[in-house]
């Protein structure tokens, strides 16, 4: 999944946040963002309507720099649990997608 060099302790964690943030990115806008993931990626705008909590984690896990990405997938887990319950708690007060 990825196209540059990665030690070989951090591939398979990198691998599991990119993959991760991929797929969410997709179910989300409903487009697979090419690489390099340069930001605002195609279908933006549709995840900032669905899920806009989300959009910062998942900037961040694409984050081309690899020195600003998540440093692994617990990393990107624990910042998407409060993006989620912050989601969730938009959604219980009426806030709509």
């Amino acid at each position: 999944m990825t196209r540059e060099p990665t030690s070989p302790g951090r591939r398979v964690q990198y691998q599991q946040s990119i993959g991760s943030a991929l797929i969410l990115y997709r179910s989300l806008a409903g487009v697979l963002p090419e690489w390099p993931y340069r930001w605002p990626l195609e279908g933006h705008g549709r995840l900032r309507r669905r899920a806009r909590e989300l959009s910062p984690v998942l900037q961040r896990a694409l984050e081309v720099d690899a020195r600003r990405r998540y440093r692994d997938a617990g990393a990107m887990l624990r910042a998407f649990d409060a993006a989620r319950r912050a989601l969730e708690r938009r959604l219980r007060r009426g806030g709509g997608p």
